[in-house]
């Protein structure tokens, strides 16, 4: 695409409530110095990418995709790190994104002129993670507060913000590394090891990103032929605040995975969490309890007081001396409700009843809580927590304003009987009236009909039913039956005039029904146009307050996620784990979360410990199903839950902080991207290695099984040397089936472990050297020794064959009498009596 053609637009509107028509400068009145900083951010459904570049710079920055929330922390931490003079967004930004860093931004009142795009109002909800939970109430969250920002702020037509077309234009680029001649294939291939194509907000900033820069310094500096395409490479920062995981993590180690419906017809829109880690602690009593929750798992941190509040928090609320308080604490949370959506209909003057007892339902719902934390003596240990602070002294008292405004002025019993809002008797006295006019009507319309003469005359010769009704905005009328109508010829000498007919009946105005017209009005219609002058009154008293009542669900939401994390862990018997900056791991007898649940009893827990000495690095040896991957994920778990603030499930464990986690465990596969399964793990392997530091985790199950034998342990053994000798060692688990592998890491001085497969428990055990002694006690030696079956004579595979069988059979008589429910002393005879076979194969 020609960059000439390029639009985009300097935002320079100074009222923070422009929502239509933005006022925006031209691109060739702006100007880019060769030392400026640019920083561009995309955000669609909840996640975050951004791209930073300085001008004079050989490279750019890149930001993995993050998951955001209103509160917009991450992107606070984003304008803290970065501090660019610069910043580019879409015209479809999200309105709350907008508006925070419009806040921010300077140099507003430039030349201007008129845009058709303008940013859209709609917030952008998330549809990947939470589809029925549009929650916007944590944008007042303070805890991560912006530095002194200088920056302009740019919106970018968002038909830029194309995937296809971003990735398009990186594709354009000229690289060192390769070749002229390449096709657009081989050149995707070597890109896919530096940039993640799966992280789409990335990709579309990096896109926005070349654009920018190319039009906006081309365009000022005519005959100066911009460094855009001696750019060397991509890089990807880091924030300090979160642990790096990306998408794959979280589905390879079970946090979180959507299951869909079966029928193709319904696959798009219905899901539901599967079986994982979120779904097991998801046990929140609100939805928005459960959106915190989510935004508690999806991102892991490293502040140390922030997990320690947390700790903290669950630990008081699993003292069994606390459980009536809890339960009672639980009850309150169910009533606690997301705002977001009455108070916009508030300021559209759109407001229904629904939205009054809503507000009502989540104001009483945090007054109970606030006086149930303040009052309640074996809470008091917890007054000291910050949480606990927040909600006892520093939530506002216009929440009691706002419950003590609405329970005088509408009678909510009467409303919710009748469907429509009620006014209290004696909040107005106009009002009061129309309503006692109001229910009299009935009883004065009926002594008028008996006093109409005309009418009796006409209801005595005829034999008719007559009734009089009112009818809002048409009075009061009298009511006949069409079809005795028909029978009388002329009803105008009874002074009555046809006014409609409906249904089965004729409806008629007379002179009683016009005084009564004078008299009485349209009543009804008063009477609603009074409440709702009422109403009006009350919703602009409750519309300043409802920032206080924000501010107030925000932490008893917080409150709800941290009670599931306590209930979770008091059912499945998690304990607290002891965050230190040691550099040290040590977990006793660990458990994974969700194979302890699959298992029943028969699980058996494991340790695991490292240091920044020669444990730091873990080689796990085993067949086949024998619990590698298992024991991988359940360390790096254990890890995972210790950075979200929640208990463990171990015996004991001692957790050092990291900064990222790395997994190579699941392949993303996708026909779209043309990578083969082996170019996706070395992709992840290839991100370990540029960017783990002595801080981080690298979890790596079974690499180098997707290509051939020889290459996959050359390429293991090279990444692991590389790991073993670099001055940025990281925290290293690996699996492997390979004896060599592990006969290497032995030599090399790396802990290598074993499983011990016996029966049915897995217990693992240190290598230290591998002899004939050691792996004729491990039926997990099994697979690695066959691998070298084609290099015997034929008497020698017929022998071997022979003893296969022969071993087979009695792991099929073991399986046998184990689903048989047979006595642990006769399979233990049953094992002894068969060790000679077991011992003999080697």
């Amino acid at each position: 695409m020609d960059p000439e053609t390029f639009p985009y637009e300097i935002e320079s509107s100074s009222s923070p409530n422009t929502s239509n028509t933005r006022n925006i400068s031209r691109a060739n009145e702006s100007s880019l110095q060769p030392d400026e900083t640019i920083l561009v951010i995309s955000y669609l459904q909840n996640k975050l990418g951004a791209v930073f570049y300085r001008l004079n710079s050989s490279k750019m920055e890149l930001l993995h995709e993050m998951f955001e929330f209103k509160e917009f922390s991450v992107v606070k931490i984003i304008l803290n790190k970065f501090t660019p003079n610069n910043l580019v967004i879409s015209s479809k930004c999200d309105l709350s994104l907008y508006n925070l860093l419009r806040k921010y931004s300077r140099d507003l009142n430039d030349n201007t002129v008129e845009t058709n795009e303008s940013v859209n109002e709609e917030s952008i909800r998330d549809s990947r993670f939470d589809d029925d939970q549009s929650c916007d109430l944590f944008y007042s969250d303070n805890t991560i507060q912006l530095n002194c920002c200088n920056y302009k702020l740019h919106i970018v037509s968002s038909k830029f913000y194309n995937y296809d077309q971003c990735k398009a234009k990186i594709m354009t680029m000229n690289f060192p590394q390769i070749s002229n001649l390449s096709n657009t294939t081989e050149k995707y291939i070597y890109l896919t090891s530096n940039i993640n194509f799966f992280e789409i907000n990335t990709i579309k900033a990096l896109g926005v990103m070349l654009h920018f820069v190319e039009k906006e310094f081309c365009a000022k500096n005519q005959g100066y032929c911009f460094p855009i395409k001696s750019l060397t490479d991509f890089i990807y920062a880091d924030l300090d605040y979160f642990v790096l995981m990306d998408q794959f993590s979280f589905e390879a180690l079970d946090i979180f995975q959507n299951e869909w419906h079966p029928s193709i017809l319904k696959r798009s829109s219905t899901k539901k969490e599967g079986f994982t880690l979120f779904g097991i602690f998801n046990t929140c009593a609100s939805k928005v309890g459960s959106y915190y929750l989510k935004k508690i798992f999806l991102q892991p941190i490293t502040d140390f007081d922030v997990l320690t509040d947390r700790l903290q928090l669950i630990e008081l609320f699993t003292e069994q001396s606390n459980f009536n308080l809890t339960e009672t604490l639980f009850q309150f949370l169910r009533n606690l409700k997301d705002t977001s959506a009455a108070v916009n209909r508030f300021q559209s003057a759109c407001f229904q009843l629904s939205d009054f007892m809503l507000i009502r339902q989540s104001t009483l719902s945090v007054i109970s809580i606030k006086n149930l934390i303040k009052h309640s003596s074996n809470f008091t240990r917890g007054n000291n927590l910050k949480t606990f602070k927040i909600i006892t002294e520093e939530l506002s008292p216009s929440l009691n304003e706002i419950a003590e405004c609405l329970d005088k002025v509408i009678n909510f019993r009467k409303s919710k009987e009748t469907g429509k809002i009620i006014i209290t008797k004696g909040i107005d006295k106009e009002l009061d009236q129309l309503k006692f006019s109001f229910n009299k009507l009935p009883e004065i319309l009926k002594m008028a009909l008996s006093t109409e003469d005309l009418v009796n005359d006409l209801v005595q010769e005829n034999h008719l039913q007559i009734t009089i009704v009112y009818l809002p905005q048409l009075g009061f009328m009298l009511k006949l039956l069409l079809i005795e109508t028909q029978k009388i010829g002329d009803l105008s000498k009874y002074g009555l005039e046809l006014i409609f007919c409906a249904e089965d009946s004729a409806y008629y105005k007379n002179s009683q029904t016009n005084r009564f017209d004078q008299i009485f009005g349209d009543i009804l219609s008063e009477i609603n146009d009074r409440t709702h002058q009422i109403l009006v009154l009350v919703k602009d008293f409750l519309l300043p307050r409802m920032e206080s009542l924000r501010h107030a669900v925000h932490h008893c939401a917080y409150l709800d996620a941290i009670l599931a994390m306590a209930k979770t862990a008091l059912t499945y018997d998690f304990v607290r784990p002891r965050l230190t900056c040691s550099r040290q791991f040590h977990i006793e007898s660990g458990r994974h979360p969700l194979y302890e649940l699959m298992t029943s009893n028969f699980f058996v827990p494991n340790d695991y410990f490292s240091d920044d000495g020669p444990n730091k690095a873990v080689v796990v040896y085993g067949m086949n199903g024998s619990g590698k991957t298992v024991y991988l994920k359940q360390v790096c778990l254990i890890i995972y839950m210790a950075h979200i603030g929640s208990f463990v499930p171990a015996k004991s464990a001692e957790i050092t902080l990291i900064d990222k986690i790395f997994t190579r465990i699941k392949t993303p596969e996708s026909v779209s991207t043309q990578l083969s399964t082996f170019k996706h793990d070395l992709n992840q392997m290839i991100m370990a290695v540029k960017y783990a530091k002595q801080r981080s985790l690298v979890v790596a199950d079974l690499f180098g099984k997707s290509t051939t034998l020889y290459d996959g342990i050359a390429l293991l053994k090279a990444y692991m040397n590389f790991w073993n000798t670099g001055n940025n060692r990281p925290y290293l688990m690996i699996s492997t089936k390979f004896k060599t592998v592990c006969e290497w890491a032995i030599k090399h001085q790396i802990k290598c472990l074993s499983l011990e497969n016996f029966g049915i428990n897995l217990r693992l055990f240190q290598l230290k050297q591998f002899d004939e002694k050691l792996t004729s006690h491990s039926s997990s030696m099994l697979a690695p020794a066959a691998t070298n079956f084609f290099g015997f004579s034929h008497e020698k595979r017929e022998e071997l064959l022979k003893k296969l069988c022969e071993k087979q059979q009695i792991y099929i008589k073991l399986a046998d009498m184990i689903l048989n429910n047979c006595s642990p002393q006769e399979v233990m005879e049953f094992l002894l009596t068969n060790q000679e076979i077991f011992n003999n194969f080697n």
